[in-house]
């Protein structure tokens, strides 16, 4: 079980992830074809994707449901620890006398 600081390191990493896979997905949901003629030569290239974009969809969704439990996970354990303060809160925002 990784400490509250894995699960942050991850996180970070895993949004970064995230990032990247939304930015590749545009790139990977079209066959892109050009047309050029030269000297009376007519020459097509088509530019298959590279990734198969229902495979970036599940990434990307697989990550952000593990973002949210990470998430869910870390507010889950700062609720349940206690933290011994060195002040009185309740006299420093209560009235003054």
């Amino acid at each position: 079980m990784p400490t509250i600081n894995a699960l942050l390191s991850m996180q970070k990493a895993l949004q970064t992830k995230r990032s990247q896979l939304i930015e590749i997905r545009p790139y990977s949901a079209t066959t892109k074809t050009s047309k050029t003629i030269s000297n009376g030569t007519e020459h097509i290239d088509i530019v298959a994707p590279e990734y198969n974009l229902k495979k970036i969809d599940a990434r990307i969704d697989e990550i952000t449901r593990i973002l949210f439990n990470i998430d869910v996970k870390i507010k889950e354990s700062n609720a349940k620890t206690n933290v011994d303060v060195d002040f009185d809160f309740d006299r420093l925002v209560g009235s003054i006398d």
